[in-house]
């Protein structure tokens, strides 16, 4: 493929496209493959206008290394602003191989992108703890929660400018889905933990006779010996008494005699 790619980028260049790669909701998880550079921008933001033409210099700089050079806007893709924790504009992420590291090389230079991955300065950079890394259950949950937020929004939109609905109707609209998906998300949670906990006390019961039968079997041969040596003793003792009675009969006899 490597190969394949050079030999494009040698003899019929134009075929070869050096532009940074737009990444949306939908595919931006392509980035947990391989290396990636990724800017999060916005149209009306002046730092990324300024910013934009050395970006494009360093996906074309990029195009033979390796390594994937992306854009993400973030007015089309809010819910990756937030799954990213973006608190200002432009932001620059290095992602390897699903780790994903933030962009401190300074004064974003094209020189100084270029020494972040060709010196590899992106090991002088922590990164982002699992937990809180834009593929964590906490970030899912956080996009999701936005994306329902914004679908509120839209229809909000939708009810009052292109159906004329007055404000309050449209508030006591959203109230009550607003509710009713409360109570179905509650519903579906309390389900599943029904689920979950009843599958662990069939688990749980399930272990504990066997072990319970197990334990009486191992008991069973000792209470049968237990009871033979009992007997046993019985009748040892049985035959004691009398042969102690034969044996004072013996004596009276004698003395009689």
């Amino acid at each position: 493929m490597f190969v394949k790619t050079l030999l494009l980028a040698l003899f019929f260049p134009c075929l070869i496209s050096t532009e940074p790669i737009e990444l949306t909701d939908q595919t931006w998880k392509k980035m947990l493959d391989g290396q990636w550079m990724i800017e999060f921008y916005a149209p009306w933001c002046s730092a990324c206008q300024k910013f934009k033409p050395i970006w494009n210099d360093f996906s074309k700089a990029m195009s033979s290394k390796h390594v994937k050079v992306a854009a993400i806007d973030t007015d089309k893709y809010p819910s990756l602003s937030n799954r990213f924790r973006i608190a200002g504009l432009p932001t620059i992420f290095y992602v390897r191989n699903g780790v994903f590291r933030q962009f401190e090389g300074g004064d974003r230079s094209l020189n100084s992108l270029k020494k972040y991955i060709t010196n590899e300065d992106w090991l002088k950079t922590e990164p982002i703890p699992s937990y809180i890394a834009p593929d964590s259950i906490i970030m899912s949950f956080v996009s999701s929660n936005f994306n329902i937020h914004q679908l509120f929004t839209d229809v909000f939109t939708i009810l009052q400018d292109d159906y004329k609905f007055p404000a309050w109707t449209v508030y006591i609209i959203i109230a009550i889905a607003s509710i009713l998906v409360a109570f179905t998300a509650a519903y579906s949670i309390a389900s599943i933990t029904h689920t979950f906990v009843d599958g662990l006390f069939k688990i749980y019961t399930k272990f504990t006779r066997s072990n319970e039968n197990e334990t009486e079997k191992l008991l069973e041969p000792t209470e049968q010996t237990t009871a033979t040596n009992v007997t046993t003793s019985v009748v040892e003792d049985q035959n004691g008494i009398l042969d102690e009675e034969v044996n004072v009969e013996e004596e009276e006899q004698t003395e009689s005699n």
